[in-house]
């Protein structure tokens, strides 16, 4: 199926060229869509080359193409933010993303889970980079070989994120020590052993990465394609939003928010463009660390169409309102407001948009309301037209909660899998807990709060080869 296949020309050649020296071991640079015991295999001819200096390593992760344009799908395929037509739905290639639309049980019928193994390459790369710097002097250049390896551990925890928001269960405090969670491949070695971690593995590991790459990255990257201390910082407060740790979420979401707060002026943007976001070439100030999720057909502008109830979630002064969506044809709303400035290019990185929701939330679950409302609002007057806003007040803090979260789903509907991840959590609580449904040739298809197919299936072959314990559908 080429639905994940397929994708749009690499960031190093739309936008900048960043330097890259050699030339990767063949399995590095193949596509996503190989499997990963190829990939990590050793050199195979005499023309591969194999990194050991600073610079190769360098290069393996200035790989933007396989790094920062192959973010996982399967999230956003399953949420609620959009719909197809039916026409669209007979014309999918692949029953992978049929049955991932209508949250099948069985979603590959022999097909490849490339989400699985797009983060498993990402990792792959990851590990090698970090076990060969392991063989190199950190006196020869101190500050790269530390910006490297922070990039490393940065890379291989958002792809442990990702799988652990995909193909584990939701974090619960209860039962994290005993919930199946990934399988943590820590080394490249190829016949190293795997098994699935627990939650709390996962997610102790995750961290683990972080909180060291936060330590040894630089405060700001050369490249927005490359991790950064606040991009180490907003990763983690994702984190631990997604697992109830509201304490170390505001932590470091204000951490972001101290080192730079700029947010575009709405105002200041032309909704009549199609796409009227700055481009990555252009420069988007709110975006911290820049990845994207192309390639997926189902996901595309000219299919993807918007339910009504969330359009009419914007009041008639909200810039987001036209600055979002395309009504051009009433009856099918489309999503234009993507944070990389072009047609489905969905982008899955860290904005301080974001960070301001996680500070205003954690506020607020933490019980104070004013200081929660106070980041909010921070944020909205920059969303509506110039003079029309009023600041938002509650009563209570669990009131400013349900403000702050119906913001939420108004700033980023279309963030890669942050709705999903969103849904996940969320289900967790009585006041939040939504079904979802959807109907599909005439058929209602659903999916109620903490249905075990909120985790999906991870893949059979990687079932067969590995032994590892299937998720329960």
């Amino acid at each position: 199926m080429s639905e994940y296949c397929g994708g749009q020309e690499p960031l190093s050649k739309t936008i900048i060229m960043k330097k890259t020296h050699i030339l990767l071991i063949a399995g590095f640079m193949m596509a996503s869509c190989e499997k990963q015991e190829k990939w990590l295999d050793v050199k195979s001819n005499k023309s591969d080359v194999v990194p050991t200096t600073l610079q190769d390593y360098r290069a393996l992760l200035d790989n933007d193409q396989t790094l920062n344009e192959s973010e996982p799908a399967l999230g956003f395929i399953g949420s609620d933010n959009y719909y197809i037509t039916d026409a669209v739905y007979t014309s999918l290639s692949g029953a992978y993303l049929r049955n991932s639309y209508t949250w099948s049980k069985e979603i590959y019928e022999g097909g490849i889970g490339f989400d699985w193994r797009a983060s498993y390459q990402h990792v792959g790369i990851a590990n090698v980079v970090l076990d060969g710097l392991k063989k190199i002097d950190k006196a020869q250049n101190t500050s790269e070989y530390n910006s490297i390896k922070g990039d490393a551990l940065f890379i291989r925890a958002k792809a442990f994120f990702n799988l652990a928001s995909q193909f584990a269960k939701q974090y619960d405090k209860e039962t994290a020590d005993t919930d199946l969670g990934i399988v943590l491949k820590m080394t490249s070695a190829v016949q190293e052993k795997v098994s699935r971690s627990t939650v709390l593995q996962t997610y102790q590991q995750i961290i683990d990465d972080l909180l060291e790459a936060e330590s040894i990255l630089p405060s700001i990257a050369v490249y927005k394609t490359r991790a950064s201390k606040s991009a180490a910082r907003g990763l983690l407060a994702k984190v631990y939003l997604s697992i109830g740790d509201y304490v170390r979420a505001l932590k470091y979401s204000n951490a972001v928010l101290e080192q730079d707060n700029v947010l575009i002026d709405f105002n200041n943007l032309n909704a009549a463009l199609a796409f009227p976001f700055p481009t990555f070439a252009a420069g988007n100030p709110e975006v911290v660390y820049h990845c994207i999720m192309t390639g997926v057909t189902i996901s595309t502008n000219s299919r993807m169409l918007v339910p009504d109830f969330l359009y009419q979630m914007y009041d008639t002064d909200d810039l987001r309102k036209t600055l979002f969506f395309n009504t051009s044809i009433p009856s099918q709303i489309k999503f234009k407001g993507y944070y990389t400035g072009e047609n489905s290019a969905i982008f899955c990185g860290i904005a301080l948009n974001e960070m301001y929701l996680i500070s205003a939330e954690c506020e607020a679950r933490n019980g104070n309301k004013d200081a929660s409302l106070q980041h909010l609002n921070k944020l909205l007057n920059k969303r509506y037209r110039t003079g029309s806003f009023t600041a938002l007040s509650a009563a209570d803090a669990k009131q400013a909660l349900a403000i702050v979260l119906r913001e939420r789903r108004k700033e980023i509907p279309f963030n890669g899998i942050s709705r999903w991840i969103d849904l996940r959590r969320l289900n967790k609580e009585r006041d939040f807990a939504v079904e979802l449904s959807r109907t599909v040739r005439g058929t209602v298809y659903s999916i109620p709060p903490n249905d075990p197919r909120y985790i999906y299936p991870i893949p059979p072959e990687e079932i067969r080869v590995t032994g590892i314990q299937q998720n329960i559908r």
